[in-house]
């Protein structure tokens, strides 16, 4: 046990224990019709960051992972409910939704496509080596666009920038941020 623990860092003879949470570029910025998504991962960074400085007491590494945009099938599942409610809606509310959810089929069609999105099998083996990392930091982008929309969207574009970013890029109409 001693050896193991000179190895791997150990408190009181117990071996180090890492626990990750795993965000999404949700909890970066806002985005339209995901408010409860949005808030459940901007509270994420908050109780991973109070781990971090909590359970590090006890030799236990907690570890804020942001995978970004992953090629999986929840945006077409995504888009395909939001499509759905469409029927539900009063004819004024299809009209005015509509063309965001045929926006949003776009992208998730283009996605497959787009080099950027990590595959889930290179999330899951960037999230291993985390584990397996003896004194992991709090916070690791998984996907090549995760860093881009930490670093520059949410840190260096103010708010009234992201205000015009959002609807542009679902072609939603804009609303005067003046």
């Amino acid at each position: 046990m001693r050896a193991r623990c000179r190895r791997s860092g150990c408190h009181r003879g117990i071996p180090a224990f890492h626990g990750s949470n795993v965000a999404s570029w949700a909890e970066m910025m806002g985005a339209s019709f995901i408010s409860f998504y949005n808030a459940s991962k901007y509270a994420l960074i908050g109780l991973t960051e109070s781990m971090y400085y909590d359970l590090a007491l006890l030799d236990i590494h907690a570890v804020l992972a942001v995978p970004g945009t992953t090629k999986t099938p929840l945006l077409a599942k995504t888009t395909d409910d939001g499509t759905a409610s469409l029927t539900t809606m009063p004819p004024e509310g299809q009209d005015r939704y509509r063309p965001y959810f045929e926006r949003l089929a776009t992208l998730g069609e283009r996605s497959a496509s787009m080099p950027l999105l990590g595959t889930p099998e290179q999330v899951a083996a960037k999230l291993l080596r985390l584990v397996e990392t003896r004194r992991p930091g709090l916070r690791y982008d998984l996907t090549p666009d995760a860093k881009p929309i930490d670093g520059f969207v949410t840190r260096l574009l103010p708010l009234r920038g992201r205000a015009e970013m959002n609807p542009r890029m679902y072609r939603l109409p804009r609303r005067d941020t003046t």
